[in-house]
C-alpha cells in the first residue's frame, strides 16, 4: 500500500499544481454574468460605442447609460451597428443626428437584437440614406428587441419599410410607449411609428406627416383591374 501511494504521489501533486494555476471562470448553474456599465457623455463616447458595436457580441450583457443631452451639430455619426445590451437614455436627448452611412437597415441603431433594449431615449435628426434605402427608422432600422418610451423628431426617408421609430419591427420585437414627430416618406410599407410590423406595437403615438409630399393621384374606376391592384404596392 505504501509503495502504491509513493507511485501515484507525483501524479496527484502535478494535478493539484495544474488546477491551482487554472483560473476558475465557469459560472455556477443559473448564475448570470456580471454586466459592464458604460457611461456616455460626449460625441466621442458615442463614436467609441459605434466602433465597439461593430463586433456583434460586444454589447451583450453591457449596460449603456446616457448621462446628459448631446448635440451632434456638424458631427455626422456612424450608426451603432448591432446592439444586444441595455441602453438607458434616462430621458436625455441626442439632437442634430445626421446619418453618416448609406444603404439599408439604417437608423441611430442599425439592428437591435433579441434581448437588447433601448429605453427613455429622445432622438432628433435626419435619417435619409442614399441607395436602396430599405428598413429605415429614426431609432432603429431593424428591431428584434425592445424599444420603450423613446421618441424621434425629424425626417426619415427610404424606399421600403420606413418608420419614424423602426423600419421593421421583427416577430420578437416590442415597441412600447413611443412616438414620432416629423416627416416620414417612402414608397412601400411606410408608417409613422413602424414601416413593417411583425411583432408588438403598443401605446404608441404618431405625430408625423407620412407621405404628405406625394403627388395626389386621380384614380378612375375604369383604370382599376385585378392586375393593377395585385401587381404593385406603389399606389397613391
Amino acid at each position: 500500500m505504501r509503495q502504491t501511494m509513493k507511485k501515484f504521489l507525483p501524479v496527484f501533486l502535478a494535478l493539484s499544481l495544474f488546477f491551482a494555476m487554472v483560473p476558475v471562470s465557469a459560472l455556477a448553474e443559473g448564475e448570470q454574468p456580471l454586466k459592464e456599465t458604460i457611461h456616455i457623455a460626449s460625441v466621442e463616447d458615442l463614436e467609441g460605442l459605434a466602433e465597439n458595436c461593430r463586433l456583434d457580441t460586444w454589447s451583450q450583457n453591457v449596460t449603456v447609460v446616457l448621462d446628459k443631452d448631446i448635440d451632434l451639430e456638424g458631427e455626422p455619426l456612424t450608426p451603432i451597428p448591432i446592439f444586444r445590451g441595455s441602453f438607458q437614455g434616462g430621458g436625455h436627448s441626442i439632437s442634430n443626428f445626421t446619418l453618416a452611412t448609406d444603404g439599408s437597415h439604417q437608423g441611430f441603431f442599425r439592428y437591435i437584437e433579441e434581448g437588447g433594449s433601448v429605453v427613455d431615449l429622445n432622438l432628433q435628426g435626419t435619417v435619409v440614406p442614399e441607395g436602396e434605402g430599405a428598413c429605415v427608422g429614426g431609432i432603429v432600422g431593424t428591431n428584434r428587441g425592445m424599444v420603450k418610451n423613446c421618441s424621434f423628431e425629424g425626417s426619415v426617408a427610404g424606399v421600403c419599410d420606413v418608420g419614424g421609430i423602426a423600419g421593421i419591427n421583427a416577430i420578437t420585437g416590442i415597441i412600447d410607449g413611443c412616438y414620432s414627430k416629423g416627416i416620414i416618406t417612402g414608397d412601400h410599407r411606410v408608417g409613422g411609428v413602424v414601416g413593417n410590423n411583425l411583432g408588438v406595437v403598443r401605446s404608441c403615438n404618431n405625430r408625423s406627416a407620412v407621405n404628405t409630399t406625394a403627388e395626389e393621384n386621380q384614380v378612375k374606376l375604369s383604370d382599376i383591374s385585378f392586375d393593377t391592384i395585385t401587381g404593385s404596392e406603389s399606389v397613391s
